[in-house]
């Protein structure tokens, strides 16, 4: 029996390849020997020290053109090469000297779509770079006699050749109808930038923490086109910005805008997502890790350990309260029941140890204590329950990035060599322990709280005489 098929390979190789040159044709493409001349002619040019490049006829200035156009591959983009070897401006300047007047109106339309398809090559060079490239598109697109939609909106729109795309979301307000006026390809670079530009004024107009079904249509449209970059950022980052700056503002930041972030950004308080942080700007990243901090202090202080037989932790809840506005960051560590009591008493809280096991983590082996890393950005504290000791450090004493520890750590190692001082809560109804810290915070680190302010609201009325047990054991009660 013969091997042999049909349609054969090779026939349904060729057939392919003449079909996609019917469809480059139909799409106004240029291909073919003198097509391929121009390209290797140009790549020829770019390396060359010659400025001059001289054209056999008027046609092979519109091949140049289509190359421009159509090689946007990074193996053959010739208008990035001429960018980067200086020589696009001199190409320009020797097609004006060498283009007839007759055949102006003819490469009208093709020097509007390299701008239009090419524009993030174009928008960055000097005035100087692209000097004669622009002289010969205006000068194209304002003497082009004919009835072609887009040069004729171009022409209307004087603003779109100079750059201006914020002029189009000014004028018409709609991105559908910003294309359709300009006659736009949502294929152009110019209409991806401009659908940027329209995407990030969106943003601004948000109110602070506003969360809908319009915020989230928009979010979905960014999230698209997210690796874009505007200036120094890229979308995604730019929109975070934005949205940080205005929640910074009044200090507060909803779950539904933090679930995003942490989602598409990452955690602020995760060391591996600082560099992204960076460039979204170091002053909204320290503000929310500060404030997630501050939070899960709160959180632990006030629900993680609420209990559990722990006498302390009301007289520990009622100090460091006073103390929160200082931290700078913070990370929980859970003991095993610490998280089963979490599970039953607050799920939410629960799902963020199973979620984010490197903001918050647990303990290999012990059963009861939990503790809490405090970073005051002069010193550092772990404190921690069921009769652990409250241990301040010069050093950062622990790797923050570990999802689980032994409690050895704090006071072993690098945690010993780092220790500053370790306090005993010791009898916590005569606040004697927390006016010891109190005073030692304040002679080491001139952080101020008076000391009514560590004191039970069901303990004011003996005000009086807790000051005098103080004093009579030589603490200051200033």
């Amino acid at each position: 029996m013969s091997n042999n098929q049909y349609p054969s390979h090779n026939f349904l190789t060729t057939l392919e390849n003449a079909s996609q040159k019917l469809r480059q044709i139909g799409q106004g493409k240029e291909i073919g020997k003198d097509y391929e001349r121009i390209k290797n002619k140009l790549i020829i040019y770019a390396d060359s020290p010659n400025e001059e490049i001289m054209f056999d006829n008027q046609a092979d200035i519109r091949r140049t053109l289509s190359v421009l156009i159509q090689e946007v591959s990074n193996k053959n983009d010739v208008l990035k090469l001429l960018i980067e070897k200086s020589k696009l401006n001199s190409l320009f300047n020797n097609i004006s000297k060498q283009l007839k007047d007759d055949y102006k109106n003819i490469i009208a339309k093709k020097m509007l779509s390299l701008y239009y398809g090419r524009y993030l090559n174009f928008r960055h060079l000097s005035e100087k770079e692209r000097f004669y490239f622009y002289q010969l598109l205006i000068h194209s697109v304002n003497n082009f006699n004919g009835k072609s939609m887009i040069l004729l909106k171009a022409k209307e729109n004087q603003y779109i050749l100079s750059g201006d795309l914020h002029e189009a979301i000014k004028k018409y307000k709609e991105l559908k109808t910003i294309g359709q006026e300009l006659s736009l390809l949502e294929s152009f670079e110019i209409y991806q930038c401009i659908k940027i530009l329209f995407l990030i004024e969106k943003a601004k107009e948000w109110r602070v923490n506003q969360w809908d079904k319009d915020v989230e249509c928009v979010l979905e449209q960014i999230l698209q086109h997210k690796n874009i970059m505007v200036e120094q950022r890229n979308l995604l980052e730019e929109t975070v910005f934005i949205i940080l700056k205005k929640c910074k503002s009044v200090d507060k930041i909803i779950d539904n805008w933090l679930n995003f972030i942490f989602k598409n950004i990452g955690d602020p308080r995760i060391l591996r997502h600082q560099n992204v942080w960076f460039r979204i700007g170091e002053e909204y990243y320290y503000w929310l890790r500060a404030k997630l901090s501050q939070d899960d202090v709160r959180a632990f202080l006030e629900n993680m350990t609420d209990g559990q037989g722990d006498e302390v932790y009301q007289y520990r809840r009622q100090f460091w309260l006073q103390y929160i506005k200082h931290i700078q960051y913070s990370k929980i560590i859970m003991s095993g029941s610490g998280l089963e009591y979490l599970k039953d008493n607050n799920p939410e809280m629960y799902k963020k140890f199973q979620s984010y096991p490197e903001s918050y983590s647990k303990f290999h082996k012990q059963t009861q204590r939990s503790c809490i890393f405090m970073d005051f950005g002069s010193f550092y504290v772990i404190e921690g329950t069921h009769n652990a000791k409250l241990r301040f450090y010069k050093d950062i004493p622990i790797n923050l990035s570990k999802r689980n520890y032994d409690y050895k750590e704090f006071y072993s190692g690098e945690a010993d060599n780092a220790l500053l001082e370790d306090f005993t809560h010791y009898n916590s109804e005569s606040y004697y322990w927390q006016n010891q810290v109190r005073c030692f915070i304040m002679d080491n680190f001139n952080i101020h709280v008076k000391l009514d302010g560590i004191i039970l609201k069901e303990d004011k009325y003996r005000l009086q005489s807790i000051k005098d047990h103080l004093f009579e054991r030589n603490q200051s009660i200033l």
